[in-house]
């Protein structure tokens, strides 16, 4: 059996998500790094959500 790095490298899509009827990214100001397991390579950098943000998406 033979072992492939099929690593994916950067990706999209993880920087909204739905508050309130529309995708858009977290407000509260801050960034939460989604790092590759095998490399610790940041793949990504998240906006985090905020509690303004959990009130709108409620109140929607």
């Amino acid at each position: 059996m033979t072992s492939k790095n099929t690593a994916q490298g950067r990706y999209d899509g993880f920087d909204v998500m739905p508050i309130a009827g529309e995708w858009r990214p977290g407000r509260s100001g801050r960034t939460r790094a989604d790092l590759d397991p095998w490399s610790g390579e940041t793949l990504t950098e998240i906006p985090l959500a905020g509690a303004d943000d959990l009130d709108e998406a409620y109140r929607a």
